[in-house]
């Protein structure tokens, strides 16, 4: 996993992604967490308020570009589509 970026989601690493380019759903299910119950946003920093993103957006893990070694950063709010 070494030649991955980490893979944050709230304030936690996410564990068993040896993908390159996982989805968000994919990275949501590995952490432990039903896609369909939150909505989830790609932050640039932490504390950011982030962009939302859909469950199929593909997340780039590689170690590549200006900042190979900053993690990938994930935000899930809850969503009320499974209220009442």
């Amino acid at each position: 996993m070494s030649n991955l970026r980490q893979l944050i989601l709230d304030t936690k690493p996410v564990p068993g992604i040896d993908q390159e380019t996982p989805t968000v759903r994919q990275a949501l299910k590995a952490a432990g967490l039903n896609p369909d119950t939150c909505d989830v946003f790609l932050l640039e920093n932490e504390g950011d308020e982030g962009k939302k993103v859909p469950l199929d957006h593909i997340l780039d893990l590689r170690k590549v570009g200006e900042m190979p070694g900053k993690p990938v950063r994930l935000r899930c709010v809850p969503n009320d589509r499974n209220a009442g």
